[in-house]
């Protein structure tokens, strides 16, 4: 199913993910919704991920800091942290001081263009337009994660807050797309205000800054010689642009192209037992490269060099 559009929200995300598949647990929703944030773009922007592209790095990283992934362990305040920062992802904790404040300051993450991942009791989220909690089960006395992802400013449910949520199966909907829900009946265990790419302090910042001749059209950079960037590496690559990294004379070596593991350098930090199989491109002067794991990297040049010129070395004494 295609991403929807922002439609108020403070990014696009991708509709029907299904996180209640055989063999997995429902308790991964704090992983899912990371990888929910990760795999959104700019609002007014095409979304070129799919909903087993989120699937796949909430399965990877829950099973890294669980365990495996069909227990029942959920996740802690410290491992939504760590994968964050394992993700790539800039977040603020916001403190919670346990009354109508709190409410406001979610309010205030998101008309600042933040995401916000609320973890919170799962009986305490309640479908303003379905008029229940969205769920066919019994959500005492469990806690639940979701993904705070606009602020509703107008119409009859203003002053709540667009949601994505995964598990949310009930009401006629598909999982995980937006939904308004009650924001002053969320009792919170914790909050994390997430800092997309694309904002730049409290604004969006203009995509300036590309190499000479090339173009970007929403989807893809293509560049003079023709060769081209798509999907999470042409994000990073606009969000270096926007912040003046990239050097003028910058082009690609070459089109994205699968490898395992993704550095021969340092294969296990990428994923382990066949997970380190990813996607690399290099530029003149960057590489890049993608596990489900890690996500989208700017790697080491010089490490992956020095490997290489010592193999070289070898072979040749």
């Amino acid at each position: 199913m295609p991403a929807t559009t922002s439609g108020g929200e403070n990014a696009v995300f991708i509709d029907n993910i299904d996180q209640l598949e055989a063999g997995e647990t429902e308790d991964a929703c704090v992983a899912f919704s990371a990888s929910n944030v990760w795999h959104s773009v700019q609002p007014g922007k095409s979304n070129p991920y799919s909903a087993e592209d989120v699937d796949q790095m909430a399965d990877n990283w829950y099973t890294k800091l669980t365990g495996s992934i069909d227990n029942s362990d959920g996740m802690s305040v410290p491992q939504l942290q760590e994968m964050l920062r394992g993700m790539g992802l800039s977040f603020e904790e916001i403190p919670l001081s346990h009354n109508v404040s709190d409410d406001d300051k979610v309010r205030q993450a998101l008309k600042d263009g933040k995401l916000v991942i609320i973890c919170a009791a799962e009986s305490s989220f309640f479908d303003l337009e379905i008029g229940r909690a969205p769920y066919s089960w019994n959500t005492q006395p469990f806690n639940h994660c979701i993904v705070g992802s606009g602020l509703i400013t107008s119409g009859p449910y203003a002053n709540n807050i667009w949601v994505r949520d995964t598990v949310a199966v009930s009401g006629g909907y598909p999982p995980s797309t937006r939904r308004p829900y009650d924001i002053g009946k969320m009792q919170y265990v914790s909050l994390h205000a997430v800092i997309p790419s694309w904002l730049k302090k409290l604004g969006v910042p203009t995509m300036s800054g590309l190499p000479s001749g090339a173009t970007d059209n929403g989807t893809t950079i293509t560049f003079s010689n023709g060769l081209v960037m798509v999907k999470g590496f042409r994000a990073r690559y606009l969000q270096m642009a926007a912040a003046g990294d990239i050097p003028a004379d910058d082009e690609p070596l070459v089109n994205e192209y699968p490898c395992n593991p993704v550095e021969q350098s340092n294969p296990t930090w990428w994923g382990t037992s066949g997970t380190n199989q990813g996607s690399a491109q290099e530029t003149r002067y960057f590489r890049f490269g993608y596990s489900p794991l890690k996500g989208v990297r700017v790697t080491y040049v010089g490490q992956e060099l020095h490997w290489y010129q010592q193999q070289l070395a070898g072979a040749q004494g």
